[in-house]
């Protein structure tokens, strides 16, 4: 069984680690801009992954909170 401790260590890990890939994500849509390609795919991508990002945190916020 996880301790409280542990869920907290793992959401914060997710958190962080969301936020990595969402700033990348960003990075590969805006030099896709630049370069005049269709970002429309890479946009859809980034959206899911803000999604994702969101639950994370509400997450690490209700652990936060116990």
């Amino acid at each position: 069984m996880l301790l409280r401790e542990d869920l907290l260590t793992n959401a914060k890990q997710s958190v962080e680690r969301g936020r990595e890939i969402v700033d990348r994500q960003r990075v590969v849509v805006h030099n896709m801009e630049r370069a005049g390609l269709d970002t429309e795919p890479n946009k859809d991508v980034l959206r899911t992954f803000e999604r994702l990002l969101a639950k994370f945190e509400d997450e690490y916020a209700r652990l936060s909170r116990l």
